[in-house]
């Protein structure tokens, strides 16, 4: 239009266009003024309930709204923003919210609205960077003035975002300032608009159509903060959806990916995303993940790249699009058995650990490769210690093992096995073995190798420990070991350490009665590492105290009953030597202060 028009009828025009869109739903009535007799705000809107009965009693809730309108020769694609007076925005701030509609025309009959839903948290970000200034940028969405329904849910989530009153946390403003806070988060959450939503796709179309608040709930406490106000790109949603193949169930749950205007996909265990599209799937895969979850994978990938049933949650696979990435169904068939292979030789070594097999490097495939065929097959490979047999350790990936190799009878090359199989024989140098004594590998471990090595099994120590042949100096050697678990425990806070240890201390107080005291005194510190001690226990420490009894043990008892002071007293009367052995003994950690 080339004529200069009168602002008042350009607000009065604005107005009417705004209104003429709220009406037109049945359940918003506008109260919209154009003579701007109220600072800051034009008049409010209702919504309510249902089309059918507009009553009191049937109100949803009420939003304070600016109206503004301007003459365009070209309207703003999908957001516009405008100048807004700084005085305003305070007031908004200060009355909760309100909501901000700016009206472009072209002309009286071409036209197009564009909102802002201004809330405490969004208001509260731009006073603070209004710092200064009369008027302030605000960005405003387009608004579907012709779609009832999606009018209806901007207005809707307005009044569920104002009712929730959450509070503002001084210091957050966004979901990084949220991580910065190290706030124990019990859950995020945000509000879904609901009104009129069709169906699953319907819902997640509205999701990604317009900014969203999100909400954070700390551990403790009833109330919610608001956090931030995103627009998001992608939605990971977690389902409880097993997954079965051929009967058997690989996974209990599935990653459900959302993204704007593309098809849901489904993201199972790392490495495979299938997409549905009615009854097609198709399926893409990499090789990224652990062992055992590539395992689980390759099993789903083989059934659906044979036509055998899969079944995601309520979803039985059909026709398959599946990408094999240029391989072959035989390479896959050899693939999955060689990954069952080297998961066997892992359990076989008593491995708990998920081997990161996708993180491996070439070299440490190789390592693999000859660990399975060694362990497995008794195939002679090249381990060895500086070219000789002997007891080493290897690391493939995340995983640590100890294993023992010998020559093999051809000479070439090496028979390995677990360094934790059997027995040594420990002799003091220059003696023949027939003069040593028969030992548990176990009794060479330090509480950091039980830390370090994954094939060093607790459960198996106690058993290997007491299978040998008892003497004095195995009995120095296990109540070695028994302090060592002890030590572990309190590094680790394994419980299991605690029962081995005194399985080894019961075995070694059955057939060694020289010295009671110091496998109950052991007892004792194993138990007050799980409990209050016993009026029995703290009686007999007590009787520890008495003249005759060994310093050290004095020691020990005044640390058990917590006698710390009385502890320093004793600790002095000990020379440099013996404090320095002293110390190395687990029960210093209980020496508190």
């Amino acid at each position: 239009m080339s004529e200069k028009i009168d602002t008042t009828i350009i607000e009065m025009s604005a107005v009417n266009k705004l209104e003429a869109s709220l009406l037109s739903t049945g359940m918003i009535v506008p109260n919209i003024s154009t003579a701007d007799k109220v600072p800051s705000w034009d008049g409010e809107i209702l919504l309510y309930k249902t089309r059918e009965d507009l009553s009191k009693g049937n109100l949803s809730g009420i939003i304070p709204v600016q109206v503004k309108g301007t003459m365009v020769e070209r309207f703003e694609k999908k957001k516009a923003v405008f100048q807004a007076d700084v005085r305003d925005l305070r007031n908004y701030y200060n009355d909760n919210g309100a909501m901000f509609f700016l009206v472009q025309l072209k002309d009286f009959d071409t036209y197009k609205i564009y909102y802002a839903s201004l809330l405490p948290f969004d208001l509260r970000r731009l006073l603070e960077q209004a710092e200064g200034q009369k008027t302030k940028q605000i960005t405003l969405e387009s608004f579907p003035h012709k779609y009832r329904d999606g009018v209806v849910r901007i207005v809707s989530d307005f009044i569920i975002n104002k009712n929730k009153r959450a509070q503002l946390l001084p210091n957050v403003r966004s979901l990084e300032d949220l991580e910065k806070s190290k706030m124990d988060v019990e859950k995020l959450e945000f509000s879904v608009p609901h009104f009129g939503v069709k169906n699953e796709d319907e819902m997640f179309s509205e999701i990604f159509a317009r900014p969203i608040y999100v909400y954070a709930k700390p551990q403790n406490i009833e109330a919610s903060f608001v956090v931030d106000k995103i627009r998001p790109e992608v939605l990971f949603i977690h389902q409880q959806m097993p997954v079965v193949v051929n009967g058997e169930v690989l996974y209990n749950q599935v990653e459900e990916i959302r993204q704007p205007g593309k098809e849901k996909q489904l993201k199972i265990g790392n490495d495979i995303t299938v997409l549905l599209s009615k009854d097609i799937w198709t399926i893409n895969y990499s090789f990224k993940g652990t062992l055992r979850e590539q395992i689980r994978e390759m099993k789903m990938l083989l059934a659906l790249a044979k036509g055998q049933e899969v079944r995601i949650g309520n979803r039985l696979s059909s026709k398959g699009n599946m990408n094999l990435n240029g391989h072959t169904l035989e390479e896959l068939e050899k693939r999955l058995s060689d990954l069952i292979l080297a998961d066997a030789a892992l359990k076989q070594l008593h491995i708990k650990k998920d081997l990161n097999f996708g993180c491996l490097s070439e070299h440490e495939l190789i390592s693999l490769t000859h660990l399975v065929r060694g362990i497995m097959d008794g195939i002679s490979v090249p381990f060895s210690i500086d070219g000789k047999p002997g007891a080493g350790t290897l690391s493939i990936g995340n995983i640590k093992v100890a294993i023992s190799s010998k020559c093999h009878p051809s000479g070439k090359g090496f028979l390995i096995s677990d360094f934790f199989d059997g027995q040594f024989v420990l002799a003091k140098e220059g003696d023949s073995p027939e003069n040593g004594f028969a030992i548990s590998p176990y009794l060479l471990m330090k509480s950091s190798s039980f830390i370090e090595l994954d094939n060093a099994d607790l459960s198996l120590v106690a058993e290997s420990v007491i299978e040998c042949p008892f003497s004095e100096a195995y009995a120095e050697y296990s109540l070695n070991l028994a302090l060592e678990l002890i030590r572990l425990f309190d590094e680790t806070g394994n419980n299991q350490a605690l029962d081995v240890a005194t399985q080894i201390i019961n075995h070694l107080k059955k057939y060694d009665g020289q010295q009671e005291d110091l496998y109950r005194i052991n007892q004792i510190q194993i138990e007050k590492r799980r409990r209050n001690l016993s009026k029995e226990e703290i009686k007999y420490l007590v009787s520890l105290k008495a003249p005759g009894i060994p310093i050290q043990y004095q020691l020990a008892a005044t640390i058990l009953l917590d006698s710390f002071q009385e502890a320093a007293i004793v600790y002095d009367q000990l020379n440099d030597r013996e404090k320095q052995f002293f110390d190395a003994f687990p029960i210093r950690n209980l020496w508190k202060g």
